[in-house]
């Protein structure tokens, strides 16, 4: 399994180009270790930082303002994950400028946030959306665990009131949890949208999750590693969210991102549980076709 550098992808549309592997912080128990690891990712090509509490956002703007985000690589891209807006958009303005606060910038490089419900209640949200890309607020935004439908829907609207479109989706996307094939990768290429992937390394409760533990060690792997490698080798695959423990799982985790599968072990991860299946139900039909790498990703 032959290793490269870590790549760098255009996520989607949006004109943000990020790293392979993206560094997504929650809770932050220790603040010192939260720094190191940073600043360990930033060493290693990671560009793409996600915070998904305003702790995590008060934590990058302090790493910002300090050294461990900043060098010679490429400029990091600062994503946030928001709340679902209310009625007519209500509150979405607020969280986006709060973002902005903690995170001591003036411009948000992607804004995540659940789509509203069908109707007038995604026009407004993208409405508001749009007006914070035009005032400089914002640069770009995505869509937590999307349903193809409701993506279809805002990309209609969108397109028929001249209004910003959704450029990426969040959503998991595993050896083990390969629902997303069925519908919702195949959705956002159509779109034009990138794709972050997040879980690909959280082990499941499933059968198959010792089979998945022989193919990794077959392949002088870890599990998480096999699992990431076989996340970002689906071309719809952007970026692999990861939240690793220490610098030890960083440092594997970033190894794995440099990695391109065989074919003969994507094979194996097809037997294992068909494309377009979950481990979790196992009832889930499989979708009628593959992926392999390579199959017209956008190149940065």
């Amino acid at each position: 399994m032959p290793a490269t550098a870590l790549p760098r992808r255009a996520l989607g549309q949006t004109g943000l180009v990020v790293g392979a592997c993206g560094l997504s912080l929650g809770a932050v128990p220790d603040r010192r270790q939260a720094l190191r690891l940073l600043r360990q990712a930033r060493e290693g090509g990671v560009t793409l930082f996600e915070a998904g509490t305003p702790e995590a956002e008060a934590l990058l703007g302090e790493a910002l303002r300090g050294e461990a985000l900043h060098g010679e690589a490429a400029p990091p891209v600062l994503a946030a994950r928001l709340p679902p807006p209310g009625p007519r958009a209500a509150g979405l303005r607020g969280a986006v400028e709060g973002a902005l606060r903690r995170l001591r910038t003036d411009c948000l490089d992607l804004a995540q946030l659940p789509l509203p419900a069908p109707g007038e209640a995604t026009e407004a949200a993208l409405a508001l959306l749009t007006t914070l890309i035009w005032e400089g607020k914002l640069r770009a935004f995505g869509v937590l665990e999307p349903q193809p439908s409701l993506l279809v829907e805002a990309h209609w609207r969108a397109e028929g009131r001249g209004l910003a479109r959704p450029g990426s989706a969040r959503a998991l996307y595993a050896p083990l949890a390969r629902g997303a094939e069925r519908d919702l990768l195949p959705s956002c290429r159509r779109h034009g949208m990138g794709v972050l992937a997040r879980g690909p390394a959280r082990p499941m409760d499933a059968p198959q999750q010792a089979g998945l533990q022989r193919l990794a060690a077959a392949a002088g792997l870890t599990p998480a590693q096999l699992a990431l490698a076989f996340t970002l080798a689906h071309p719809a695959v952007t970026a692999a969210l990861v939240a690793p423990a220490g610098a030890a799982a960083l440092e594997q985790a970033l190894h794995a991102a440099r990695l391109v599968p065989e074919p003969e072990l994507l094979d194996g991860l097809d037997q294992l549980l068909p494309p377009g299946s979950d481990a979790l139900p196992p009832e889930a039909p499989p979708a009628p076709t593959r992926r392999r790498p390579g199959e017209g990703r956008a190149a940065a």
